[in-house]
C-alpha cells in the first residue's frame, strides 16, 4: 500500500484536505453520481485511492491509465465509460496530471463533477499562515510574502515554504534559507537587520534573475551581478559550469541550498546593500506652522488643524 511517506508533505496535506472538505460529497454520493479529481501525479493518486477506499468503500474509485489497467486501482477510459453508463454505484475517477486519452470528452465536466484543487490550496495556505508563531508573523507575511506576492509567485511555492518552516522549525536562519522555495537564493542573514530585509530581497531577486538569464553569455551574467569586485565571481562561474542541468531560478536556488553553502546569499558582499550611508538633502522646507526655538526649526501643529509642509 502507498504510504504517506512516499509522497511529499505538500501532497499529503492536500489529500487530507480534499477528504475533509469534500466529505459530504463523498459520503452522500449515490448510484449514478460521477465525480473526478485531476491535477495530481500518479504517486499522489495512488495514495488518494487508498484513502478513499478506506473511508468510502461504497464509491467505485479508479485511476485512469491505459498502461496499468490490469492492476486493481486502474481502469481504461473505455471501461470507465461502461461503468458510467451502468450507474450501479457512485463513481470517482482520478485523472493523472499527464493523462492523455482519446476518450477524455467522455469524462468531461458535463458528466463528471469536478473536485477543484484551487480551493484546497487556498485552505491549506490559510492554515499554514495561521500557524506562524507570533514573533515571526510580521516578517514572514508583511515582508517576505508581501514581496514575493508582488511578483505573482504560484501558491504552491508559498505553501512549500511554509510547510518546510512548520516541519523543520521556525528560526531566523531557516526563514531566510528556505526562501529558496520561493525561487530566491537561500539567505541565512536575511533577518539580521530588519531595515535591510526589502533591500536584501530586491538584490536577491535581481541576482537570481541574472544567474538564470540563459540567453546571456555566462561571463556577462556574472559581471552584471551587484557584487563587490573579486569576491564570489569565480565560484559562481564554476557553479554554473558544474550545474548544467539547472534550467531556471528554482533549480539554481535549490542547488545552492543543498550543495553550495559557500554561495548562500549571506556571503554575498553587495556594496549598495546598506542604506546607512545615504543622506537626503532638502534644498528648502516651508510652512506657516514653523517656528524657531533655540536655533532649531520646529513644526507646531494646532489641534484639529491640518499642518502643511512644502519641500
Amino acid at each position: 500500500m502507498q504510504t504517506a511517506n512516499a509522497i511529499s508533505n505538500y501532497y499529503h496535506r492536500i489529500i487530507g484536505l480534499i477528504l475533509d472538505l469534500y466529505h459530504d460529497d463523498f459520503s452522500s454520493a449515490s448510484s449514478g453520481h460521477c465525480m473526478k479529481i485531476s491535477g495530481l501525479g500518479l504517486a499522489e493518486l495512488e495514495y488518494l485511492w487508498d484513502q478513499v477506499q478506506e473511508r468510502y468503500p461504497t464509491i467505485e474509485t479508479y485511476i485512469i491509465s491505459e498502461e496499468n489497467a490490469s492492476r486493481e486501482k486502474f481502469i481504461t477510459a473505455a471501461k470507465l465509460i461502461e461503468l458510467r453508463n451502468r450507474q450501479t454505484a457512485p463513481l470517482l475517477v482520478l485523472i493523472p496530471s499527464n493523462s492523455r486519452t482519446a476518450a477524455e470528452d467522455s469524462y468531461g465536466n458535463a458528466t463528471f463533477k469536478e473536485i477543484p484543487l484551487q480551493r484546497v490550496e487556498q485552505k491549506l495556505k490559510k492554515q499554514l499562515l495561521n500557524g506562524i508563531p507570533s514573533e515571526f508573523r510580521s516578517v514572514i507575511e508583511d515582508d517576505i510574502l508581501a514581496y514575493v506576492n508582488a511578483s505573482q509567485i504560484e501558491t504552491i511555492h508559498i505553501i512549500n515554504y511554509l510547510l518546510a518552516l512548520e516541519t523543520d522549525g521556525y528560526g531566523s536562519q531557516s526563514i531566510g534559507n528556505y526562501i529558496y522555495y520561493l525561487n530566491l537564493l537561500p539567505d541565512a542573514a536575511l533577518l539580521d537587520s530588519h531595515i535591510n530585509i526589502r533591500n536584501r530581497l530586491n538584490f536577491n531577486s535581481q541576482s537570481i534573475t541574472l544567474l538564470s538569464s540563459f540567453n546571456k553569455p555566462l561571463y556577462d551574467r556574472i559581471s552584471e551581478l551587484p557584487l563587490e569586485a573579486n569576491t564570489l565571481q569565480k565560484q559562481l562561474v564554476d557553479f554554473l559550469k558544474n550545474e548544467k542541468d539547472a534550467k531556471g531560478a528554482a533549480d539554481i536556488s535549490r542547488a545552492i541550498f543543498y550543495d553550495y553553502p559557500n554561495l548562500n546569499f549571506a556571503h554575498w558582499n553587495i556594496p549598495d546593500l546598506g542604506s546607512t550611508h545615504i543622506k537626503l538633502t532638502a534644498e528648502e522646507i516651508k510652512s506657516s506652522f514653523f517656528s524657531i526655538e533655540d536655533g532649531r526649526q520646529i513644526l507646531k501643529a494646532q489641534e484639529n488643524t491640518v499642518s502643511k509642509v512644502r519641500i
